[in-house]
């Protein structure tokens, strides 16, 4: 076998190796995507009705035909969503919505999401800002993505009393 030969063979091998590698890379991220906490169960009472429903930043039903949406919608008030990372999905979505429309801090998000008229506005912005990290009046970008996904764990804690998994947030983002 030529000098020339033994280079050929080995540069395919090696090009058959990385090509191995991206796929394995590619099938471990698409799994932990589909791995997010299984769904929960809309009767289960000792989870609250966010966590139930798989909408841990309780979003209101509306026409939105939302990736992992059920239907149909058992709850009446809020949208269920097959699983957390699904609901995350929708909630990060329209937190990146606001963004582009000018509500670009937790300051101005938060006012958006759960305005006075129905919430402690202030106490909420003040939990999420401490929670996350962020100042309140630091403007977020919207393909920032450590930066959001503190903001909607944190808001989910505000939203339901406790903690979800930051891989439920973070399969979220995964799914934009």
């Amino acid at each position: 076998m030529t000098r020339n030969q033994k280079i050929i063979i080995g540069t395919a091998a090696g090009i058959s190796l990385a090509a191995t590698i991206v796929i394995i890379c590619l099938f471990i991220r698409i799994m932990k995507i589909a791995k997010t906490t299984t769904a929960n169960n809309p009767a289960d009472k000792s989870l609250p009705r966010g966590y139930r429903n798989n909408n841990p930043l309780n979003i209101r039903i509306s026409s939105s035909n939302w990736l992992g949406k059920l239907k149909p919608n058992t709850d009446g008030a809020f949208e269920q969503f097959e699983n957390m990372g699904y609901g995350f999905r929708a909630a990060l979505r329209l937190l990146r919505n606001y963004i582009g429309q000018g509500h670009n801090t937790i300051t101005k998000m938060i006012n958006r999401w759960a305005p006075p008229s129905e919430n402690s506005t202030g106490s909420y912005i003040a939990n999420v800002a401490k929670r996350s990290g962020i100042d309140a009046n630091t403007v977020i970008d919207r393909s920032n993505k450590e930066a959001l996904c503190k903001i909607a764990y944190a808001m989910a804690i505000s939203e339901n009393g406790s903690a979800p998994l930051m891989s439920d947030v973070e399969a979220g983002w995964e799914m934009l």
